[in-house]
Parts: structure tokens; C-alpha cells; sequence
């Protein structure tokens, strides 16, 4: 099917982390599709995922050192 879509308008992954997408700022995925492997592979970025269905953002609060 990913092979019918523009490929300007498909990200693809082998596999995401559980905070892979609250990360991915930098990159729109409105009007993408969004693929990953397998369903294992997508796994750690369930609640990510069903978070950016329902709400359609992601927001995360973290803390890091200054250098």
C-alpha cells in the first residue's frame, strides 16, 4: 500500500522508541502516513501513537543538564 502514496508523504521505520515521537519536532507529520514494520517494532511508541490519534499533539515536560 505505501507504495501507492508519494514518497514525500510517507515516514518509514523499522522500529520507534517509547519517546521517538514526542521528540520529532522538527518533523511534521500532518497529512503523512506513518509506517513502522511491525507491530513489535511500533510497541514502545503505543501510547505515543494512540496519544497523537486522539489529541493530534504530543507534548512532554523532561529535564536535562545546561552546559
Amino acid at each position: 500500500m505505501l507504495d501507492f502514496m508519494p514518497e514525500e508523504q510517507r515516514e518509514q521505520y523499522s522500529a520507534m522508541t517509547g519517546q521517538a515521537l514526542f521528540y520529532m519536532g522538527q518533523k511534521d507529520l500532518k497529512h503523512k502516513i506513518l509506517a513502522v514494520a511491525e507491530e513489535e517494532g511500533a510497541s514502545r511508541a503505543a501510547y505515543a501513537l494512540k496519544l497523537l490519534q486522539s489529541e493530534g499533539v504530543l507534548k512532554i515536560a523532561s529535564t536535562g543538564k545546561d552546559r
